[in-house]
């Protein structure tokens, strides 16, 4: 659990680094299983000669929105780094360095991830950041050797909206976690202004959007910029926070830190550029009882729905 002291720092800054909680033998647990799981997807991909290469970047969302992306959240999929294929989706590395996260219900559907999530002192903390947390999105991000791509300016917010806003999320570092390799950066104190934009279903057709939030939800500078570009991720927050800007802060850890970030807090990491890991178990909660709009992207089925901690403990798969 966190500290008074803690707490307040994370309420005022909207992002908290806790050295040493998950116990190493956790984070090799949970590199193990991740490397099982990709190497079943390949295996699956050879066995019944398919070839489902759905990339996963931030540099251009709306594009890459396929039908397997928006239909992962109540399901374990693996996407690609964008690096990792050339235009006709041919691999050009090595299977092991091809996958960017494997995602959006991994805590949930894996046991392994889930007795993690579920964890007494997982838990604890959670209830401290809210009230009746729900488990509303799960990842494993790799940020492999040297091909690791960048995740761009945003704020968690966008992605996982509710009205009013409860986006929080938990990120375990399980490797050593470094400027080269891609620590995240984050800009203390952002998260009090709103947000920018909305990620969110194309109300006629396949595919997404960013769009403009209610005002209630909507940071001064994007009022000040106008309207989000449907085509450009995140162009206000890039100009407002631009790279070498001294509001950015780094947050290197170690492996087993855990970072609590607040969802409406602007952060970023770059491509790891070394030759190390940053491996990266992570997910987002929900207060329970607030609205979750219809249009997010992240979707989960009537018989599937978030699940609290309480219920997560017990599940057994849809």
């Amino acid at each position: 659990m966190a500290t008074a002291e803690q707490l307040n720092f994370y309420k005022e800054n909207g992002y908290l680094v806790i050295e040493d909680f998950l116990a190493l033998d956790d984070c090799k647990k949970l590199k193990e299983r991740a490397k099982q799981i990709v190497g079943e997807f390949f295996e699956k991909e050879n066995q019944e000669k398919t070839k489902t290469v759905s990339v996963f970047t931030t540099n251009d969302q709306t594009r890459q929105s396929d039908d397997f992306f928006l239909s992962s959240g109540d399901k374990i999929r693996s996407f690609y780094e964008e690096r990792a294929v050339d235009k006709d989706r041919n691999l050009l590395v090595d299977p092991s360095r091809a996958i960017n996260k494997i995602g959006h219900a991994l805590g949930e559907l894996d046991g392994v991830f889930r007795q993690v999530t579920v964890d007494a002192k997982v838990v604890a903390l959670a209830k401290q950041m809210m009230r009746d947390p729900l488990v509303a999105q799960t990842m494993y991000i790799f940020k492999n050797p040297g091909i690791g791509g960048e995740v761009n300016v945003h704020q968690d917010s966008t992605f996982i909206n509710t009205r009013p806003m409860t986006c929080q999320a938990l990120w375990f570092a399980l490797d050593d976690v470094t400027a080269e390799n891609g620590c995240l950066w984050v800009v203390p104190k952002s998260h009090t202004a709103g947000i920018t934009e909305r990620f969110v279903r194309k109300p006629d057709g396949p595919g997404t959007i960013f769009v403009r939030p209610p005002p209630e939800q909507t940071a001064p500078w994007a009022s000040a910029q106008g309207q989000a570009d449907p085509g450009k991720s995140f162009p206000i927050l890039n100009d407002t926070f631009p790279a070498g800007d001294p509001r950015w802060v780094p947050l290197p850890c170690k492996a087993g830190a855990v970072v609590l970030i607040h969802g409406s807090v602007v952060h970023k990491s770059e491509v790891n550029t070394s030759e190390n890991p940053r491996e990266v178990y992570t997910f987002h909660m929900i207060e329970k009882g607030v609205e979750y709009p219809p249009d997010n992207w992240l979707q989960r089925t009537p018989e599937f729905p978030f699940q609290t901690f309480d219920e997560l403990a017990g599940f057994r798969g849809v």
